[in-house]
């Protein structure tokens, strides 16, 4: 006899020796030969374990992995199903999750019947899901007495199925669903199967509760951008009505003003009363240009009349002649005309960078670069002033370079910023912005 390694029989060693009777040596080795052999089955049956065992591994790793790439629910969808068909060779599966009013519903399924898996909202207390949420473990059920009593999908082929097996979804909510395996023909699952089915259930459940607050997380980014857009688009109808009535108000009767006192100064002799109304007409003059300079602060009406390049053109020809700096402003490509938000956005990042520049750089050269390409404009500001450590700017009081606005237009136009600067070596910042 061949025996394994419990010492009990797996097989026999037979020799055809004829009518001789065997001589004790040739017993001998025919003894030692059925030794080997049985080292040899027991080895091979080692060998077939391990590999066993370690494809076991490499499936927990992989499906863990895979699992962990996974950000929205169809993706994870699909990692299960190309595991089970591909991996474990299963043709018939199904992924169901519990509703607040505890039914189940199909969310993805293998070899199930199409219309099942679209309309199919079956109760929990007349499915396998019933004996796995009672006992928190796989449970397999292959009684056909059994499966006629409950609810089961209709398979591809058009009949239920012979045998099921369903392991449930845990998160730290609780369980969430169940992963169900079905046999198209009478068919007892493994103990290997169970295990198997169990662990790409739990990775299964974590990536499902991971999917869901993912998408919870950007549906309220989502929620916050557009209430972002809306507050900025307010910020700016509010400034342009601020700067309309200041322009219609104010600033008219300033203009009127001046112009009284300037006819009036015609009949004025020279002498002291007439120095004081020099002075009053400087004054009220000083007041024009400044509520001049607010309403263009506001909003410049260029910018609505003609565009984000003549509105910069005019801004960066104004601040040459008020600052004394050499400023080159350059276009590439196509700029516009872009949609009224993207311009107003542009227009007031470029003139924060400049501003920013005007109070920290200490700088006598400024270069604006607006390019477009493709469906990508990107923006330049560069000085050549004393420059700064950007680590400490990030560190100190939000705003203090005015970085923090700049950074929040970018980000609610789906842009990327950069910034590069050091002491000594003046400040370059870079805007790219989506076009489509």
């Amino acid at each position: 006899p061949i025996r394994g390694r419990d010492g009990l029989p797996d097989g026999a060693l037979q020799v055809a020796a004829g009518n001789e009777e065997l001589r004790p040596t040739v017993r001998a080795a025919l003894e030692a030969v059925t030794e080997l052999i049985a080292d040899g089955l027991v080895q091979r049956k080692l060998n077939l374990d391990l590999r066993h065992s370690l494809n076991q591994l490499f499936l927990v790793y992989e499906v863990g992995r895979l699992f962990n790439l996974a950000s929205s629910l169809d993706d994870v969808l699909r990692q299960v199903r190309d595991q089970l068909t591909g991996t474990l060779s299963f043709h018939h599966c199904c992924i169901m999750l519990l509703d607040d009013q505890h039914r189940l519903l199909p969310e993805a399924g293998i070899g199930i019947d199409q219309q099942w898996l679209e309309e199919a909202r079956p109760e929990v207390k007349r499915t396998v899901a019933a004996l796995v949420l009672e006992s928190g473990v796989a449970e397999q059920v292959t009684d056909p007495i059994d499966l006629a009593s409950m609810d089961t999908p209709t398979l591809d082929t058009g009949l239920p199925p012979e045998g099921v097996l369903c392991a449930p979804l845990r998160t730290r909510r609780g369980t969430i669903g169940v992963l169900e395996l079905y046999s198209s023909t009478p068919y007892a699952f493994s103990k290997d199967e169970m295990f198997l089915l169990s662990v790409l259930a739990a990775e299964l459940a974590s990536a499902v509760e991971n999917s869901q607050l993912y998408a919870s997380l950007r549906e309220k980014e989502g929620r916050l951008t557009v209430l972002a857009h809306k507050l900025v688009h307010s910020q700016e109808e509010e400034r342009k009505r601020i700067a309309r009535d200041m322009h219609d108000g104010l600033a008219q009767t300033l203009v009127s003003a001046f112009q009284y006192l300037q006819a009036y100064a015609y009949a004025v002799p020279e002498g002291t009363g007439r120095n004081s109304l020099d002075r009053g007409l400087a004054m009220v003059a000083e007041c024009i240009d400044e509520s001049r300079n607010v309403i263009f602060d506001l909003r410049p009406s260029t910018l609505d009349d003609f565009g984000l390049v003549l509105a910069l053109k005019q801004y960066l020809e104004r601040l040459e002649a008020e600052v004394g700096w050499k400023i080159d402003f350059n276009l590439a490509g196509p700029i516009g005309p872009l949609p009224s938000a993207t311009e107003t956005a542009v227009f007031r990042m470029v003139k924060e960078a400049v501003t920013n520049a005007r109070k920290h750089a200490r700088t006598a050269r400024l270069r604006v670069r607006l390019s477009a390409r493709g469906a990508r404009l990107t923006i330049v500001v560069r000085d050549w002033g004393r420059g700064f450590d950007p680590r400490e700017a990030t560190s100190r009081d939000s705003g203090q370079y005015g970085i923090t606005g700049i950074r929040e237009r970018v980000s609610l136009l789906n842009g990327t910023f950069q910034l590069s600067s050091k002491p000594g070596s003046g400040t370059l910042i870079r805007i790219m912005l989506p076009l489509e």
